[in-house]
């Protein structure tokens, strides 16, 4: 009799389990005020944490200024164990793909950037490689990745993204959360600090167009960078890879770029780069600027 319950419980058990993971990899938090509840992270930045709550199964935004001293530990040490497992990482073995062999086309770009990394997250941790040989694991990854983002629907922003990798990480990488930050009008040193071990940086491009005097925006581009070696960095887009020097412009003597998005990081005293090479700059216009970064760093937390 002890027998058959203790067998039909390790049964019920392992259904349990099965049906609701988020009983193994949930965690207690803690707020400031002392309240606790349990759930599984999903993301977060540096302003707040997404946690799928286990009592609702709802995602719950909480701002890190409200988590315990304990909690914000947790978090700056999960980051912290994935930048040291992950500084031998070669950058220079990070694919490329072309976002016209996506659904959306030309409008691809931002998750045919961050396809990229997570391709090559996937022949360093077996949690993001979908099955298969490569072709197969790069077309699974491909194929529910763009299901995510807003491609078809004219281009996705870095929130698109960041949306669409919470739905990925949830539905097919088990036991993984992601850190996030998107950083505007980047400097060369904010752009090197980041490209490391196993961060995905994806860039933020803009080309200007002279025209009757002005230069006016005409095409927004995503690419994913690489690294920095020999004063050029290097990015991948359209299936190849650019080194490309760059320039960081003054912060005076641009009122040719008034109206623009120069102009305002001007006005503001925001620092931005050039791309100087016309091989890649003259793509779609005369100038093309650097507007922002998005920095994602995949997280183990079980």
């Amino acid at each position: 009799m002890n027998l058959r319950y203790n067998l039909s419980l390790v049964v019920r058990l392992g259904v349990l389990i099965a049906i609701f993971p988020l009983v193994v990899l949930s965690k207690s938090w803690t707020n400031t005020q002392g309240r606790s509840f349990s759930g599984e992270l999903i993301s977060f930045s540096s302003e707040e944490a997404k946690i799928r709550s286990y009592n609702d199964g709802l995602v719950h935004k909480v701002k890190l200024k409200n988590l315990s001293k304990e909690d914000k530990l947790y978090l700056v040490n999960l980051l912290k164990a994935e930048n040291l497992k992950s500084r031998e990482f070669d950058r220079a073995k990070i694919p490329t793909f072309d976002q016209s062999d996506f659904k959306g086309g030309s409008s691809s770009c931002s998750p045919a950037s961050m396809m990229s990394f997570i391709v090559w997250w996937s022949s360093h941790y077996p949690e993001f490689h979908r099955g298969g040989n490569y072709e197969q694991n790069v077309k699974k990854i491909q194929r529910s990745l763009v299901n995510y983002t807003n491609s078809s629907g004219g281009g996705s922003s870095f929130m698109d993204l960041v949306n669409a990798l919470e739905e990925y990480f949830t539905k097919y990488v088990k036991g993984y959360s992601f850190y996030y930050d998107i950083i505007f009008s980047p400097d060369l040193d904010q752009m090197k600090l980041h490209s490391f071990g196993s961060n995905a940086v994806i860039l933020s491009t803009e080309w200007y167009e002279k025209s009757g005097g002005k230069f006016k925006s005409t095409a927004l581009h995503a690419t994913s960078l690489l690294g920095f070696s020999d004063d050029k960095f290097y990015f991948n887009t359209w299936g190849k890879q650019y080194g490309l020097e760059i320039n960081e412009i003054p912060k005076l003597g641009l009122a040719f770029l008034k109206n623009t998005y120069a102009h305002w990081a001007l006005e503001n005293k925001r620092p931005f780069l050039q791309i100087k090479d016309d091989s890649y700059s003259k793509v779609f216009g005369d100038i093309c600027f650097v507007n922002s970064i998005l920095v994602v760093t995949p997280l183990k937390f079980n």
